[in-house]
């Protein structure tokens, strides 16, 4: 696949004459393989320390961790008919309102009867609510409906993820626009936020393109894309659903004409690009029609439907509208090679055929290419990255004791480098000179650029909502409340998420910085040795301990981005619009009841209008709103300076518990290496453990470099 990008960039062009040639390398489902077998081989292997129950559990985490596939949409979409065509059963509510008011995770479980969910149901607060084994539709319904349900778990098998090699969880999302629960519309963002955890299918109405509400949440998403490069353009599925329902006949036969799929795709994809999605991976589907091929329905009227209008227009086969889904050339070649085969299969190959033409299939291979390309590397570098700084350690450990041994003149200089090591570390000179350049470290100002940037843009966006003042009618006004409420509503969550991944970037980089002045450090430690005799590495020695220390940036992200009172903000200044706005506001006089005169003859008739000054609309709403926003601003970068000066406080602390550890080590190795008479045995099995720790260090080398 990466291959395939490589040649359509180049072919994209013009005017450049360009030679390929494809070098075939093991791809990350194969590394994984690799991965396992090593880490199979440390646990028979002969280091007791490589067995350590942290280890195998870390190792267990990374390979058991789970892919999220976020499945988001406006109200009317067909997303919960979607999310049943891609399952394989009808088990979601669907209907034409906001029925998805909780989160719903279906969970890929291995060993499951296809066809049978099992449901767990939780509260707010996480508790369980209610246990169904093999849940209906209607259970799900009612479960949706009970406003004590937050959250729902199905656990099951989900069709396709046999062809993907991880465990995937389908996340049925409420929408922004109908979510009951304020922690939901955040959820939402967040997921959207994180780059590259996920992958999402935003799914439109195909036939009712560009409403407000969409509008809204297709601004934010435009923003997180514009971060992401190829990687996130790859990572958001564009569904356009219900493609089925345009009208293909001729204009003069009163339909829509041959080309109406291409022009509405034509229509969204320009809409997206026109917000600065570049190149959206964009699917026609019909996934009533999906869903009805997979189901057996004993009455299949929109696939019957779909069938008749595939057999007559072609243009209903949505397989083929690459210009738009952008598909790798790999997954073309499988889907044309899917269809021949369908074809030679006759009667019995024609539901293949009509499940292809559905569009449902594409949107799956997209998935599937998201997570080989991107998803599955992340894995295997994580089930490396479990064990492999304690080899890194051991191996340099049993490095120095084989040099010893092979040179017994070398046991005093390794003495020597060790106490010189150890007075370094008593002397405090290089600790101090480490504590002082860690406080002057000036972590935070990239962070404030950044919130401030963030904010001006936001209050851009509000003062553009005052574009309209002066008096307004009275019903064009209540319409205008309604789109600035829903946007200032939309704008709460997106300012709390886009804070935290600021804040959540600069825990990063204070991490990164304060480490890299560590390992800077240990180098000034051994100052004067002479490496080249003797490899005495003292970032090898805690090289463990170095990645945990990596690990408080998870550990000081997701908890403490919860601190954060944007919405709070918002809340406290709104008074509510449309109708309830208008009425709070009338009794100061801003109605304006203007009489206009018409005359016929003798016959006066009287028109009374209502005006609203949206003036006055604009500044007891709004105003209040950009204030908060300033003081948001300022509030955000005191909490970055406070989080970042606990941070270098916390590592100091953590760094003082390396160097224990450090010392520690030293002192363990100086005795280890005390005794250089050993016998025979002992050392054809110290030489044996080195070959061996040598063989995995290249293998994990291997895998690492690809």
């Amino acid at each position: 696949m990466d291959y395939d990008d490589v040649v359509s960039a180049f072919n994209a062009i013009n005017g450049v004459i360009t030679k390929f040639e494809f070098v075939p390398k093991a791809g990350s489902t194969e590394a994984e393989e690799l991965t396992d077998k090593i880490f199979s081989d440390i646990q028979k292997g002969p280091i007791p320390e490589l067995k350590d129950k942290k280890i195998v559990n870390a190792f267990q985490k990374a390979k058991d961790s789970k892919f999220e596939i976020n499945v988001v949409a406006t109200m009317s979409s067909g997303k919960s008919t979607l999310i049943n065509a891609l399952l394989g059963q009808k088990i979601m509510p669907a209907a034409n309102e906001a029925t998805t008011a909780t989160i719903v995770k279906i969970i890929d479980t291995e060993n499951a009867i296809a066809g049978i969910f099992d449901a767990i149901a939780y509260d707010k607060s996480g508790n369980e609510v209610d246990k169904i084994q093999n849940v209906t539709l209607k259970k799900m319904t009612e479960l949706n409906k009970n406003e004590n349900v937050s959250t729902i778990e199905l656990y099951g098998k989900i069709p396709f993820v046999s062809s993907v090699g991880m465990k995937l969880v389908l996340v049925d999302t409420p929408g922004p626009n109908n979510s009951r629960d304020q922690s939901h519309r955040e959820m939402t963002y967040r997921m959207l936020k994180n780059s590259d955890k996920n992958v999402i299918l935003y799914v439109m109405n195909g036939t009712q393109l560009g409403i407000d509400d969409e509008n809204n949440f297709l601004d934010f998403i435009s923003d997180i894309m514009k971060e992401g490069g190829k990687q996130s353009r790859e990572r958001f599925i564009f569904v356009a659903n219900k493609m089925d329902s345009f009208n293909p006949k001729a204009v003069e036969e009163g339909g829509e004409g041959d080309k109406c799929i291409e022009r509405a795709l034509c229509n969204a994809q320009k809409d997206l690009e026109k917000r600065g999605i570049d190149k959206p991976c964009l699917f026609p589907v019909s996934s009533l029609a999906a869903l009805e091929s997979r189901t057996d329905d004993d009455e299949p009227q929109a696939l019957d439907s779909f069938i008749r209008r595939t057999q007559k227009y072609p243009c209903f086969h949505f397989d083929n509208y690459y210009q738009f889904s952008h598909q790798s050339k790999s997954i073309k070649e499988n889907i044309k090679s899917w269809l021949e085969q369908a074809e030679t299969e006759g009667k019995d190959g024609e539901k293949n055929i009509h499940e292809i033409r559905t569009g449902i299939v594409n949107v799956e291979q997209a998935i599937d290419q998201y997570v080989n390309k991107y998803a599955k590397v992340i894995k295997v570098t994580d089930l490396v990255n479990s064990f492999n700084a304690r080899l890194t350690e051991l191996s340099a450990v049993a490095k120095i004791e084989s040099e010893i041994q092979n040179n017994k003149e070398k046991k005093a200089e390794l003495e020597s480098q060790i106490q010189k090591i150890q007075n370094n570390i008593k002397s405090a000179k290089a600790a101090k000179q480490l504590s002082s350049n860690i406080d002057s470290m000036n972590l935070t100002k990239d962070a404030e650029s950044k919130i401030e940037s963030y904010m001006e843009k936001t209050l851009n966006t509000i003062n553009a909502l005052q574009s309209k003042n002066g008096k307004m009618k009275k019903d064009e006004a209540i319409k205008e409340c309604n789109k600035i409420e829903n946007k200032c509503k939309e704008l709460g969550p997106q300012i709390k998420i886009q804070l935290e991944g600021i804040i959540r970037e600069s825990y990063n980089n204070t991490i990164q910085s304060v480490l890299k002045k560590y390992e800077e450090y240990l180098k000034e430690l051994n100052i004067g040795v002479d490496n080249g005799n003797l490899h005495l590495n003292p970032i090898d020695f805690v090289a463990p301990k170095l990645s945990n220390m990596r690990n408080l940036i998870a550990e000081n992200t997701i908890t403490k981005d919860e601190g954060h009172h944007e919405e709070r903000a918002y809340t406290a200044e709104k008074d509510g619009l449309g109708w309830g706005i208008l009425r709070t506001i009338d009794f100061l006089g801003l109605f304006d009841d203007a009489t206009y005169e018409t005359k016929y003859r003798t016959v006066w008739v009287s028109k009374k209008v209502d005006y609203v000054d949206m003036c006055e609309i604009n500044e007891k709403y709004l105003q209040p709103i950009l204030i908060s926003i300033r003081k948001m601003n300022d509030e955000a970068i005191k909490y970055v300076k406070d989080e970042t000066n606990r941070i270098k406080n916390g590592s100091k602390t953590y760094i003082g518990d390396i160097e224990k550890a450090l010392n520690q080590r030293l002192e363990n190795l100086r005795h280890t290496t005390a005794d250089v008479n050993k016998t025979e045995t002992e050392i054809k099995k110290q030489e044996a453990d080195l070959k061996w720790l040598q063989s995995i260090e290249k293998r994990v080398n291997d895998i690492v470099k690809w």
